[in-house]
């Protein structure tokens, strides 16, 4: 029987080694991504019970291509916004006053992998400012485009 040779398997060793030990694994070693602070939730999907939007949205550059909101539980607003796939434009911000909520949304890479050129839905939750007055008509600014939802 041949003795093996460490100085050929060795090399191949090492680089297991520094692939899992220094780097974390070398199937990318990145932490799991966080979505925006003022998202609660999301979901890659649009709710049934959501309308489909009757126009699309003023977008800024690399913006939701469609957007549109609605009433979710008690003290909480979706929004669906329609953007690539691989990279869904969420909730940055969240500001208000009694009848008006303005939502800014960026560009969410949740795999740090290039963003796909679609148009796919995004449903996320966000909490509604305690200065909103929910029982009557709300005005929904998403970016540029504004919306109005009803009173709960």
């Amino acid at each position: 029987m041949k003795a093996q040779q460490p100085w050929k398997w060795l090399p191949r060793a090492s680089l297991l080694f520094g692939c899992v030990v220094v780097s974390g694994g070398c199937a990318g070693g990145r932490g799991a991504p966080v979505a925006p602070s003022a998202v609660i939730t999301w979901t890659a999907a649009k709710p049934a019970d959501i309308p489909e939007p009757t126009a699309d949205a003023v977008t800024p550059a690399d913006g939701p291509v469609r957007v549109t909101a609605a009433w979710g539980s008690p003290g909480q607003l979706r929004i669906v916004t329609w953007a690539s796939f691989g990279c869904p434009e969420l909730p940055d911000s969240v500001t208000a006053t009694a009848h008006t909520i303005i939502v800014t949304t960026k560009a969410f890479n949740p795999t740090g992998d290039g963003c796909t050129a679609d148009a796919s839905p995004a449903t996320s939750v966000v909490t509604v400012p305690a200065i909103v007055d929910q029982t009557a008509p709300i005005t929904v600014t998403i970016n540029a485009t504004t919306l109005t939802l009803p009173g709960r």
